[in-house]
């Protein structure tokens, strides 16, 4: 079999598939994927090597037979009657005598021949596709990107087999390789049988999408013994030995050494660049994706957040408004009781009666005021204070749990079955369980809930009744004062009951006037004192919630950052390997 490779005439292109391989393998290495820049750089190696076949069948099927008939020199390919393919064999040219040496012991075996078309073409001999060994699969499928011709062998009495139609998948499904198929060891099957088998063969590369598949049928013995007749000058005709090689010889020199092999290399190589681009284009999409939506949960946290403290701040003020009502309900009656206890009859009638029984002195009505006032006014204020440190809570703990949610739902295992193994998706789940932790942990935690609760609870009345305690206590030192002064040392010094009533009535307005003063003093005070609390102890909750937030910020921000070169990266690969892939294949 002779002829030769067309020189290379299309070098713009052979540059540009080179050009964007680099590009790929730089890209390759920023995302850490060492299998596949080791797979683009057999590529990188292939452009510029000879027309690569691997050859692919069963244990048995004739593999290693097939490749020594179609080079026409022996036997370059161990074969015996037990499967002696274990290891994959590359077969180059060599000048000389020729070598055979393992690249990497038990699995990969370079062997150099001086046969004139290896100069033009390089053969792939691998184990058999049910093999026990699963490294010789797996070397069989790094091949198989770098090939531009992949040859399935079958036994042509039994191609009845699965295990080699899952490499046939690889190599055209998810590699787009030109495939043909060879059904070997032709000499013991009939007529009948062979028919049948070229024809099943046919019917399932049909199924696999492959149009117009090639099937040929081949004897290596039958080739081997017509050469043997050739050079031993027998008598007996080899003129009408069919082998059967010589389609398959025709089929190589016309796609391969005939002046297409040089387009069809390039096809070959922008095709396997397709595939790379096509395999990593769903990894970056579901990245790009995982980034756009890391940024919106972001920004809905922040969003929920901000929402949520306005809705505090609300319910505060709707909570200061109703204390504030309750307050003035319960001074209102204060008012209105210390008017009635400061008439004149009242008073004298106090005074009177103490000399006989001390329950009646004025102070001791002042100090049962002042405790029924503190009581009924925590009273009032303690339920009014519960009811909205309920709605509070509830407020808070139903937007903590949204946030969790919003949390949770970034959890996505699809990122770690991707081929891109950066170091800052590995860590996203990190951040994203710790900062699931901090937040259950709020939820979980009851003394956080309990301050939340004692803060809304006590703050008003404790303000109130203290205020409310200073105010009085201060009042009923004067009345206390006045009355002994004003009422009893008149009453029995002489002066009269009628001058003791004209001295409380200026008193007594004087005394109300102070007392209403002092109380709507309070009551600004207390309005004041117990909003600026309240407000400073929200500011503080959620100043603890977002903090749980800070490492799920900080992430997004690096993620951005990290991804938002690569994605633009590769987004020029797709649009130049879609570009080249339309170009080479007009040539």
């Amino acid at each position: 079999m002779n002829g030769a490779i067309v020189d290379p005439i299309l070098q713009r292109y052979k540059s540009a598939i080179a050009q964007l391989l680099d590009q790929l393998a730089r890209f390759a290495q920023a995302i850490d994927n060492a299998a596949l820049t080791r797979t683009i750089q057999n590529l990188q190696d292939n452009i510029n090597q000879p027309f690569l076949f691997v050859v692919i069948g069963e244990v048995k099927a004739g593999k290693s037979s097939f490749i020594n008939a179609l080079l026409d020199s022996g036997e370059i390919c161990e074969v015996g009657a037990d499967p002696r393919t274990n290891m994959v064999a590359k077969i180059i040219y060599a000048q000389g005598e020729g070598y055979s040496r393992e690249v990497h012991p038990g699995e990969l075996r370079e062997i150099g021949r001086p046969v004139p078309i290896l100069q033009q073409i390089a053969i792939v001999d691998t184990p058999g596709t049910n093999s026990p060994s699963q490294k010789h699969e797996a070397i069989t499928k790094e091949f198989i990107p770098n090939s531009d011709l992949v040859i399935f062998v079958f036994f042509s009495k039994n191609p009845y087999t699965n295990t080699a139609w899952t490499l046939v998948d690889f190599a055209h499904k998810e590699w787009r390789k030109p495939v043909i198929f060879v059904l070997q060891q032709a000499d013991l099957a009939d007529d009948r049988e062979l028919q049948a088998s070229v024809q099943y063969i046919a019917q399932e590369a049909q199924q696999r999408q492959i149009a117009d598949p090639k099937v040929f049928a081949t004897s290596a013995k039958l080739a081997t013994d017509k050469l043997k007749s050739d050079h031993s000058n027998s008598d007996d005709s080899s003129e009408n030995i069919d082998a059967g090689f010589a389609p398959v010889q025709d089929f190589i020199r016309s796609t391969i050494t005939g002046g297409q092999g040089y387009r069809l290399k390039l096809t070959s190589n922008i095709g396997a660049a397709e595939q790379i681009v096509e395999r990593l284009g769903n990894d970056m999409r579901l990245i790009k994706q995982q980034l756009h939506q890391d940024e919106t949960v972001v920004a809905r946290i922040r969003d929920r957040l901000g929402q949520g403290q306005n809705q505090s701040h609300y319910e505060i003020d709707a909570l200061v408004e109703r204390l504030m009502v309750q307050y003035e309900r319960t001074i209102y009656q204060i008012k209105q009781e210390f008017r009635d206890g400061l008439s004149i009859f009242t008073l004298a009638k106090r005074s009177v009666l103490s000399i006989f029984n001390r329950k009646q002195r004025i102070e001791t009505w002042m100090n049962d005021l002042k405790t029924r006032a503190q009581k009924e006014l925590e009273e009032t204020l303690d339920e009014t204070s519960k009811e909205g440190a309920k709605r509070f809570i509830d407020g808070i703990q139903s937007m903590i749990k949204q946030l969790l949610a919003e949390v949770t739902a970034l959890e996505n295992d699809a990122l770690r079955k991707t081929e891109i193994t950066l170091p800052m998706l590995e860590y996203r789940y990190e951040v994203i369980e710790s900062v699931k932790t901090k937040i259950s942990a709020l939820l979980n935690d009851e003394t956080f809930m309990n301050c939340l609760t004692d803060t809304v609870d006590g703050v008003g009345p404790g303000v109130a009744g203290g205020g409310l305690l200073a105010v009085i206590g201060g009042t009923i030192a004067a009345v206390t004062e006045i009355v002994i002064l004003d009422i009893i040392g008149s009453v029995f010094l002489g002066v009269g009951v009628l001058l003791a009533g004209g001295v409380l009535v200026a008193k007594r307005r004087r005394l109300i006037q102070k007392l209403d003063t002092e109380l709507e003093r309070n009551k600004t005070k207390f309005e004041a004192t117990v909003s600026e609390q309240l407000n400073a102890k929200l500011s503080g909750i959620y100043d603890e919630i977002n903090a749980s937030f800070v490492d799920l910020y900080d992430y997004v921000e690096k993620e951005r950052e990290s991804l938002t070169p690569l994605i633009q990266q590769f987004e020029q690969i797709q649009r130049q390997t879609k570009t080249l892939a339309a170009a080479v294949r007009q040539l």
